[in-house]
């Protein structure tokens, strides 16, 4: 089975959480599933729009069922209008996640017991009076819900309604300060605390009110909703609303098994909601309650008869929804260690180093088996606690208490090493994606042209763990703009791909041009099965490219994401049409600002480069437009190495010969986009635009490549050389041209006498 699934950003905020617990699920029961990363319908947020692209993929050509997070895309349209979208669907088992549609099985959550449970919280243990909230979009379902909720409760309290203290949000960060403006403008003195619709906008709000100097909690408390994975990690952790958005993906694959199968589901499923308490709002972390509450219940348990100690604390943090912390997995590993742990302290003879350490020595090996499976030995922390506690309070007249405290602190110190070791590995291991990412990154970013992105893809991204992708690129680009209807053109050409690391060669699958409403070519499709893939659309504002299909190795979504926007960076900057065109512009500026340009010559006639002048004029103007788009640039200068030699040694036209080859080798080392230039004499300069300092090395290693090939299989007597200076011209720059041509100059200058120097 070949499940879709729709939600909004892969890397941050609302639906992360969805999709990777739908990716570990589709792969226990051997589905596919292909994510599609879209944005709200109608969305106003810049380009944002040009995501939903790639909802045309969702069709039954391409699937089998189709989960829609259907919260996700209704900010800015009705129920009617959603029911529209919904409607180029049929034919395809729909399921809808967030959001009640009619005639589609829809899973839910319960937002009023959420908020109302949030807002008593608020009133009765922090005694709130004023107490803000900020709604989200007007026209979504659930914000609307919570903001009745959140009436219906302060009326129930006795608190009066107060419109004053009602800030209009979208869901999004860009919405929050607009709202807090308008709250803090209209109310003397800070609310008593802020309740957010979701922890998109509470984050946002809390960095904002900081800023004002309205310190959290002390000031005022902040509380969110949903449980976004952003929120525990904060300085101050937000206190939110937990939806149990892992438990939807999978209520939601099992619901659209059973359509899929022919089984009649119900309408309406609805999952319940959970105060998670932290900080932000004014209380002690949560866990320190919930700890002791498991003690007592499993206290509970026992003496009702359970007396077996491992069971009755599986069976409390199960009840009290940890169950994720002590698995069957790690119930059976620590059942034998535990039993010898009440053996060796009901002993009446004094510790052993020997026992202790064999003791130590399987608990760490447990300890290890979580770490090579990629569980966090910090869990057995709460594990320990509910286990020790107990094993104290029942056998306290048993037991030496003073051998097991001691042994006791043991197991802590070994947990804590554990978990900081756990910790250092996952740091390591981000460290080392971002650092490779970054590296891939340069490389996109230094390449000549489009037919020499296939080569370093198929390089570059195993790296990263991405062994199957697929580029496909529309013949020629188009454009749309927001609420207007797509017409995306019928045919798309598969560029390249990999399989499993694998190159796709076959003549009839690359360069291939299929249906443009196909994920990837047809021929692919045999070769396809239990993956889980993400569909990007490539694109610069409003002019569509194409799409890359990316297998998804892990749950870091912001690599797929940034891979994308980089690859259509290179899709913008290597179109010819585009490049002539900014060309064309340039021209007609410099024609209107100096009517004697047309009579100028531009080239210089040796080489067919551009002349000094040439390069003055188009360079400054370039340079205009880079700022203008906040884009940094390279100038580089470069002075042939021992033209006088060559003149008088073997005669002029060998000079000439020298500076045009020169010319041709730097015409083949940078990309059509920049400007080069025979600057005068044996000088030449060079615009690489949309390059830092990253490229540098990049384009030096190239020109030294291709002087090395042209001398070694050249008949000429003489060796050709040329000395490059660079100066970087950073897109907040408003240095001169003149002064970025004479810093590169100055380095070049240096270098060559470096070069002399070294071959002395």
């Amino acid at each position: 089975m070949r499940i879709g699934l729709q939600i909004a950003k892969l890397e941050y905020g609302y639906g992360v959480k969805i999709w990777q617990s739908a990716m570990e699920y589709a792969k226990q029961i051997q589905a596919d599933l292909i994510i599609f990363p879209g944005r709200n319908l109608n969305t106003p947020h810049g380009f944002d729009y040009q995501y939903n692209s790639i909802f045309r993929f969702m069709n039954k050509e391409n699937l089998d069922a189709l989960i829609l997070v259907s919260t996700l895309v209704t900010n800015y349209v009705n129920k009617s209008d959603m029911l529209d979208f919904c409607s180029q669907f049929k034919g395809i088992p729909l399921i809808s996640l967030g959001l009640k549609l009619p005639g589609i099985p829809s899973v839910i959550i319960d937002n009023r017991s959420g908020i109302r449970d949030m807002v008593k919280h608020m009133i009765e243990v922090h005694n709130a009076k004023n107490i803000a909230f900020i709604r989200g979009p007007v026209l979504n379902w659930e914000a609307n819900e919570r903001y009745e909720a959140y009436c219906e409760e302060i009326m129930a309290q006795g608190i009066p309604f107060n419109e004053n203290l009602i800030g209009q949000g979208d869901f999004t960060f860009q919405s929050v300060e607009p709202a807090l403006n308008g709250i803090l403008s209209k109310n003397k003195i800070i609310p008593d605390a802020f309740i957010f619709s979701n922890d998109e906008m509470a984050i946002q709000g809390m960095k904002i009110l900081q800023k004002r100097g309205i310190i959290i909690p002390e000031m005022t408390s902040v509380t969110g909703f949903d449980d976004i994975s952003e929120a525990s990690n904060l300085i101050t952790p937000l206190t939110t609303i937990e939806q149990q958005q892992e438990q939807m993906a999978i209520v939601a694959i099992n619901l659209m098994k059973d359509l899929v199968d022919g089984k009649k589901v119900d309408d309406i499923t609805i999952l319940p909601t959970k105060a998670v308490i932290r900080s932000t709002c004014g209380c002690k972390l949560q866990c320190l309650e919930e700890a002791n509450a498991i003690d007592l219940d499993i206290l509970e348990r026992i003496r009702l008869g359970n007396n077996n100690i491992l069971e009755s604390v599986a069976s409390s943090l199960e009840a009290k929804g940890f169950s994720r912390f002590l698995t069957i997995q790690r119930k059976e590993r620590i059942q034998k260690n535990i039993q010898n742990l009440i053996e060796i302290c009901k002993s009446k003879e004094n510790l052993h180093e020997e026992s202790k350490y064999s003791l130590i020595s399987e608990f760490e090996e447990i300890l290890k088996r979580d770490l090579i499976e990629g569980n966090n030995p910090d869990d057995w922390k709460f594990i320990f606690h509910a286990i020790t506690t107990t094993i104290e309070n029942l056998n306290n007249k048993q037991i030496n208490i003073n051998i097991f405290r001691s042994l006791s602190r043991s197991y802590l110190m070994i947990i804590n090493e554990f978990a900081f070791l756990y910790q250092r590995v996952i740091d390591s291991k981000k460290r080392e994606t971002n650092i490779i990412l970054r590296d891939i990154l340069n490389r996109l970013l230094s390449i000549t042209h489009t037919k020499n992105l296939a080569q370093v893809i198929h390089e570059q991204l195993p790296r990263i763990g991405i062994n199957t992708f697929f580029l496909s690129l529309f013949d020629r680009e188009f454009t749309h703009e927001r609420l207007s209807p797509w017409e995306v053109p019928e045919k798309i050409r598969f560029i390249t791909g990999m399989v499993d690391g694998s190159i796709i060669l076959d003549f009839d699958k690359v360069n291939t041009a299929y249906n443009s409403n196909l994920i990837f070519p047809p021929q692919i499709t045999a070769e396809f099965s239990s993956r889980t893939l993400t569909v990007l659309p490539l694109f610069f504002r409003d002019v569509q490219y194409g799409t890359i299909v990316f297998e998804m190795p892990n749950f870091d979504g912001f690599i797929y994401e940034t891979l994308a926007t980089q690859i259509s960076t290179i899709m913008l900057f290597n179109s010819k049409e585009k490049v002539e065109e900014k060309l064309r512009q340039a021209m007609q500026v410099l024609e209107t600002t100096n009517i004697q340009l047309s009579e100028l010559s531009l080239k210089d006639e040796l080489t067919g480069l551009y002349n000094r002048r040439g390069f003055i004029q188009l360079v400054s103007q370039q340079l205009y437009l880079n700022r203008q788009a906040g884009k940094s640039c390279l100038i580089i200068f470069g002075d042939i190495d021992n033209l006088k030699t060559i003149n008088d040694t073997y005669g002029h036209k060998e000079g000439d010969y020298t500076i045009r080859r020169i010319g041709e080798i730097l015409k083949q080392a940078f990309r059509e986009m920049d400007i080069i230039s025979r600057f005068g004499g044996d000088e030449f300069t060079i615009l690489a635009t949309n390059a830092g300092r990253a490229q540098i090395q990049v384009f030096n290693d190239r020109i030294t490549e291709l002087l090395a090939n042209e001398n070694k299989i050249s008949s000429k007597p003489y060796k050709l050389s040329i000395s490059l200076g660079f100066s970087v011209c950073e897109s907040d720059s408003g240095n001169p041209l003149e002064d970025l041509i004479r810093e590169a100059d100055i380095n070049q200058y240096n270098n060559k006498m470096l070069r002399k120097k070294s071959n002395i």
